[in-house]
Parts: C-alpha cells; structure tokens; sequence
C-alpha cells in the first residue's frame, strides 16, 4: 500500500507512514510541505502505508529498520538519488534547499545527529537522558561524542560525528546491496 505523487524527475522523495492515526497526521500537518518541496527541486514523492517486510523478524523491530529496505523496492529502483526523510519531518519549502544537489550520487548523504541543537541544549539533553537512563535502569545508547558512539557497537573510528538516520540521501543502483547487508 502506498501513495505516489509523479513530478517527473529521476529524484524520490519516499518515507513510511505506518497507522491510520499517523496517516492522518502526516496528510494534516507535513504533506503539503512535503509536495511543495518535491514539486520545486523536480522529486517524486512515495509514501508507503505497509510495512515493506512483513515478516515477523521485522515486526519485532523497529519501523526505522524499513529505510534499509526502500533502495530495493521495485518503485524506488529506477531512480538516481532517493531521499529519504522520517515522517515526523517538516519541510519549510521555501527555504530548504535541494538537498541532493549537495550529495555526489555515489555517496550516502545524512545528517549529524550532534549538529540538531546547539552545544549547550545538547548536553543539557544529554544529562536529561542519562537520568532518565539510570532511573529506569537502562543501558545508555547516546553517547557524549560520536566516537564513543561508535564504539558501543564495536566501530573504532575517530569521527566525532554520528549520523542520524531520519534524513538519507541515496543511491539505489550503488547503495541497495550495503542497505540489504544491513537490515
């Protein structure tokens, strides 16, 4: 099940909106941003209303682990860069730029998840966290910098920036086999 709004262009502009109450909210207060936005920089623009696997694997999961699946899907195939953006995502359309104008088609484009707040909000955030973490007793998976982000999940590497996964600039005829190994 999915939605499809054509404009023409080799561009996608895709995400997954999963119940009807969050259907309803997405049509309410993003897609007319969201259009705005594909219409101006010449995307096309798939929502998905299902699940792209239904397995019982994946309904143990997060709905996040879908985005490893979109560069895949026989609609998604045929086009040059896909961007995919969580659905709980605003576009100002007169001001966002295209962002995959700034994304060399064989590189992955995200965003840093530190760069969302400034210093001082994102480490007032953090502590927040880390008490909220430690009231419910529950494992930290935010981490101060991105290298010890990385580590947690056994990546040595020495960027201190961690990428955050609601905004992907994609590639599918060179992306789909590294996103399939992933999910």
């Amino acid at each position: 099940m999915h939605w499809l709004h054509r404009c023409g262009g080799n561009k996608l502009l895709v995400s997954l909106v999963l119940g009807d109450d969050f259907v309803a909210c997405w049509q309410r207060n993003a897609r007319s941003g969201w259009l705005s936005y594909a219409e101006r920089h010449g995307y096309d623009l798939l929502i998905f209303h299902a699940p792209l696997d239904p397995s019982p694997r994946a309904s143990s999961r997060s709905p996040s682990w879908q985005k490893c699946l979109v560069v895949q899907h026989p609609l998604v195939a045929d086009y040059e860069q896909v961007v995919w953006l969580d659905a709980d995502i605003l576009i100002n359309s007169d001001q966002a730029p295209d962002i995959a104008a700034v994304v060399p088609p064989d590189k992955i484009g995200g965003t840093n998840a530190y760069s969302v707040y400034n210093r001082a909000m994102h480490d007032h955030l953090y502590e927040a966290y880390i008490r909220l973490c430690q009231r419910d007793g529950k494992k930290l998976f935010i981490s101060r910098s991105g290298r010890d982000y990385y580590r947690q999940f056994g990546l040595q590497t020495e960027l201190d920036e961690v990428l955050q996964c609601g905004v992907l600039v994609l590639n599918p005829d060179r992306h789909a086999e590294v996103f399939d190994h992933v999910y």
